[in-house]
């Protein structure tokens, strides 16, 4: 299965209420100072995808009110995902009373609705996985079970960082580059000093007009006398 979560927003469930977590990189990592939170918000995901069902081992939901309050007759939200070549929006509202419950899944690259047959696990309808399945590939990171993949990983990670370290110093290169082609003297002068150059060539003209100007004035007045 491949399927990825791009935003989820929480309009209301137990304690958490207007929140809004957008997922946009590879690697998604869900975390929070408040471990109830991150737990709320796992909750959250395998509800929306999974319903209240009797086998949601992670939530261990007993009762579906211990996640309204006396603010919030109304608990859902909206998750927005892709799965395979196509992207959704699920939006579920759940009330106190269990028929009264709204569910909409919409294929957004078609923005048609999907029929649902199970409209309580559209999880199971969508990704054919129970809600265990669900938990397991969303929630636990696959690292590397052995000497050999770990092996490949390193090499990756090195060829990473020297690609990057390699990229660095081209970088710091061009930088060193670009300060003495503008500023340092090697056979020819940097474009910035040569300007600088010009500049005072211009003032000593300037300079020396200024004092013709004023000894012709000065001559011009002792002929006038």
């Amino acid at each position: 299965m491949f399927m990825k979560i791009k935003q989820i927003y929480i309009k209301a469930f137990s304690e958490l209420r207007d929140t809004t977590l957008d997922l946009s990189s590879n690697l998604q990592i869900i975390f929070n100072e408040n471990k109830n939170n991150e737990l709320l918000i796992k909750q959250f995901l395998v509800v929306m995808f999974y319903g209240f069902s009797a086998d949601n081992n992670l939530t261990k939901i007993q009762d579906r009110k211990q996640y309204f309050s006396k603010a919030n007759q109304k608990i859902g939200g909206t998750i927005l995902f892709s799965f395979q070549t196509e992207d959704y929006s699920l939006e579920r509202i759940f009330e106190i009373n269990k028929a009264n419950d709204q569910i909409r899944l919409t294929n957004n690259s078609s923005s048609e609705e999907v029929v649902l047959k199970n409209k309580n696990q559209p999880g199971f309808d969508l990704f054919q996985i129970s809600e265990s399945e669900f938990s397991d590939e969303v929630f636990q990171a696959k690292l590397p079970t052995n000497n050999q993949e770990f092996s490949i990983l390193s090499s990756k990670i090195d060829s990473d960082l020297l690609d990057y370290v390699s990229s660095s110093q081209q970088i710091q290169n061009r930088l060193e580059k670009a300060h003495n082609n503008l500023f340092l003297e090697h056979t020819n002068k940097g474009y910035i000093q040569e300007l600088l150059a010009k500049k005072n060539n211009l003032i000593a003209e300037l300079e020396d007009s200024i004092e013709k100007d004023k000894q012709i004035a000065y001559l011009n007045r002792e002929i006038f006398e």
